[in-house]
């Protein structure tokens, strides 16, 4: 990547951080790291029922999952400028190629190029951001559903089918709608009010 290019990114890069410095300072001075007590003004919160402090309690865990994802930014960000100074910014650190400008204007602190992005956050494999040793360490019994290669271990197909023998249910039809019961319920249903109707003018 070209010197001018790198002097851009390393710019944006750290007014981003100085901003996340003041965002993350801020959260501080306004109190997010004082105890809760000192908060919400009660000497102690044993005695009180849990749901008197819930709302104060939610606050707090916001705040905390807010700062951390800050930090988190932040760290991000130090990553990129270390890389920088190392040589190796805007490279994909799993597949070695360049990252797309278009996607470091957008995210200078992107260490991956989109595609090993998109693999890596594939919420449709049972492979999510999993260590590669896991794909030849397996588990005591097998893994998953081996009877397409002809596994003849005890496998997850063999457990669920051990688990399904406890749970055999007749199969009938069912009809889900409300039962409604028309009339009375109970006898004093039966009792009418018409002998008070009758004394009305």
């Amino acid at each position: 990547m070209e010197a001018s290019k790198i002097e851009k990114y390393k710019g944006k890069l750290q007014n981003e951080r100085e901003n996340l410095m003041k965002t993350i300072n801020s959260m501080y001075e306004s109190g997010l790291a004082a105890p809760q007590r000192e908060e919400i003004g009660e000497l102690s919160v044993n005695d009180n029922h849990p749901a008197d402090v819930g709302t104060e309690m939610f606050d707090k865990e916001r705040g905390f999952a807010l700062l951390s994802n800050e930090k988190n930014m932040l760290v991000q960000i130090d990553n990129a400028l270390e890389r920088i100074e190392n040589g190796n910014y805007g490279v994909c650190e799993v597949c070695g190629k360049e990252i797309e400008e278009e996607r470091l204007d957008f995210l200078p602190y992107a260490s991956r190029c989109v595609k090993c992005e998109n693999e890596k956050v594939n919420h449709n494999t049972f492979r999510y951001d999993r260590p590669v040793e896991e794909g030849v360490l397996n588990y005591p019994f097998g893994r998953s559903f081996n009877d397409i290669s002809e596994s003849v271990e005890y496998d997850g197909e063999d457990a669920w089918q051990d688990v399904d023998e406890f749970n055999k249910i007749p199969k009938f039809k069912r009809n889900y709608e409300d039962e409604y019961i028309s009339g009375t319920v109970e006898e004093t249903d039966n009792i009418s009010n018409q002998q008070y109707k009758n004394q009305l003018p």
